[in-house]
């Protein structure tokens, strides 16, 4: 009985971490700007990513990110690196399987 509980209990805390990867997941393939937010925001101290327009063709296995007029400066503002189109995209159960990324584009 008391084994039943524990496994009942620990099922539904899986089945809600998966369902919250998930929709994250979702999240960041359906609006990508949110991606370069949670970057530029708290992971990138030393340096900010802008860019004037990105889309996102919205695939779930693959999805396939392009930004435009894409410009990188560093912490004192000064332009590193100034491009006019950027294309990623990563294969997602490939990348899980042989845990590192596995990217089908980046131009």
């Amino acid at each position: 009985m008391f084994f039943k509980k524990i496994f009942k209990s620990l099922s539904i805390v899986i089945f809600l971490f998966f369902l919250i990867f998930l929709l994250i997941y979702l999240l960041l393939v359906h609006r990508p700007q949110s991606i370069f937010y949670i970057t530029d925001k708290f992971i990138a101290d030393t340096y900010s990513i802008e860019f004037e327009a990105i889309d996102s063709d919205k695939n779930f296995l693959s999805p396939n990110i392009i930004l435009s007029e894409v410009l990188i400066k560093d912490i004192k503002n000064k332009e590193i690196i100034r491009v006019e189109e950027i294309s990623l995209s990563i294969k997602i159960f490939q990348s899980i399987i042989l845990r590192n990324a596995h990217f089908n584009n980046l131009v």
